[in-house]
């Protein structure tokens, strides 16, 4: 049996994977996500990633992942000049990242495709604001009003027959011993928002939702319960700041976790359906990851848009080429303040010439791509920052985009039909960069300093 094309068991980098390649940013999408590698003994229902070319995975006889695996490349694009957003990594004979430690019990375990990918970082994470309530909340008695949530810090709940809905709003320690919380309003009210200081499940509690939520912790504490819906896994977006997390048995959770800094680790006969982008991930012997990829078609509902997530990752992924593509030129960095993204290219060298006139142009094209072009977000804010001795300008320029605008803007000056051959045409053309920027001074609001 073989595995990426080789009969053996181990597989240290560097390696050559065979006829393999892969969209980079396809893969948050309904997938388990790690930085740095996994440890698998149970089942992953879907595609795996590891991103950083230090990753360890370990793949224990027995364990099944039924979808793609993708191990992260050697930093250097395979192709020349970088890549489109949205294009292919590669195909053919591509490196594997010489740090990247592989272990396959059983190469059949493995039942997708095998690929790699050039990877990309994970956005930072937010961590909750302070709550400005002083009061600590029990309630202990199945039945009782809904209590007034006004001055409330801390709500500890552990009455099993019990349904507490707790609105909107910044808390500091929730702990579910038995009993429901209900997160989330019924309607098309849009997705509310929780922060929380930390959050507690026993074996008996449920943390449920009347709708979409953003529930937003500082660090998940001992989970053992139900967190999420049943029937709209993604209602849920659980951002984790930092910190370990370990669901323990029989835990069973619907939603897609962010816990870029945490390694997560899944107990016995725990179930997450919906996605799971960590630091690293254990999957224990009866554990279960099924994902649930969002649907990026215009007619989707609300219950299946992509979450912040998804689309950070599209951006992230091209934020990746985007640093390839102008390695001596910029150094681009990203942010994501209220959920909306931002691109800051800050200036590396001067040479007070033409030809650095046409890369701060293709460089602004491209990091507006990066924003915009199918990441799904609807506006994002450019920030270019020139050296102080530049001789062309203001030292900053920044303009923030609005997709729709973005999009008009395209096919304005390439007058293609189509978005991405009006991005490659424009990309290469000196003139028409030239006239995009000066759209950009013109219709999209720039700002100097």
């Amino acid at each position: 049996m073989s595995f990426f094309g080789f009969a053996i068991k181990r597989l240290p980098g560097p390696l050559l994977f065979l006829a393999t390649s892969i969209v980079a940013w396809s893969q948050v999408d309904g997938a388990l996500v790690t930085r740095h590698g996994a440890f698998v003994q149970g089942t992953v229902q879907g595609n795996f990633a590891a991103l950083d070319g230090s990753a360890v995975v370990t793949v224990e006889r027995g364990a099944v992942v039924t979808g793609d695996f993708v191990l992260p490349a050697d930093k250097t694009p395979p192709t020349t000049g970088g890549l489109a957003p949205g294009s292919l990594v590669g195909s053919g004979k591509l490196k594997v990242s010489a740090q990247t430690s592989v272990t396959i019990g059983d190469p059949a375990s493995v039942k997708g495709s095998q690929r790699i990918s050039l990877g990309f970082d994970l956005p930072k994470m937010q961590t909750p604001q302070q709550p400005v309530g002083t009061g600590a909340l029990v309630l202990q008695t199945d039945q009782g009003d809904q209590p007034d949530f006004t001055n409330v810090r801390n709500l500890t709940l552990n009455s099993p027959k019990r349904d507490v809905v707790v609105p909107p709003g910044v808390y500091g320690n929730l702990v579910v011993q038995s009993g429901r919380v209900l997160l989330g309003r019924r309607g098309p009210l849009g997705r509310d928002r929780y922060q929380f200081q930390s959050l507690s499940l026993g074996p008996n509690g449920n943390v449920d939702l009347l709708g979409p939520v953003v529930v937003t912790v500082g660090q998940l504490g001992s989970i053992q319960g139900q967190l999420g819906n049943a029937q709209f896994t993604n209602w849920l977006d659980l951002r984790v700041s930092s910190g370990d997390i370990v669901l323990g048995s029989d835990t069973a959770i619907r939603g897609v976790v962010t816990a870029a800094n945490s390694v997560v680790t899944m107990g016995q006969r725990t179930t997450l359906r919906g996605g799971l982008v960590c630091d690293r991930a254990i999957v224990g012997a009866t554990a279960s990851f099924t994902g649930v990829a969002p649907s990026w078609s215009k007619e989707s509902s609300g219950n299946s848009l992509p979450l912040f997530i998804h689309k950070a990752a599209r951006v992230q992924s091209g934020l990746a080429d985007l640093a390839a593509r102008h390695a001596d030129s910029y150094t681009p960095t990203t942010d994501y303040a209220n959920d909306e993204p931002s691109v800051t290219l800050t200036q590396i060298t001067t040479t007070a010439s033409r030809f650095e006139q046409h890369e701060e142009r293709r460089a602004f094209f491209d990091a507006c791509c990066t924003l915009l072009d199918g990441t799904g977000f609807a506006r994002g804010t450019l920030i270019l920052v020139r050296r102080p001795d530049t001789p062309f300008g203001p030292a900053t320029i920044q303009v923030t985009v609005e997709r729709g605008q973005f999009e008009d803007h395209l096919r304005a000056i390439g007058r293609q039909e189509q978005l991405r051959d009006n991005i490659r045409l424009i990309r290469d053309d000196a003139l028409l960069l030239n006239l995009f920027m000066g759209y950009s001074r013109i219709l999209m609001g720039l700002r100097v300093s």
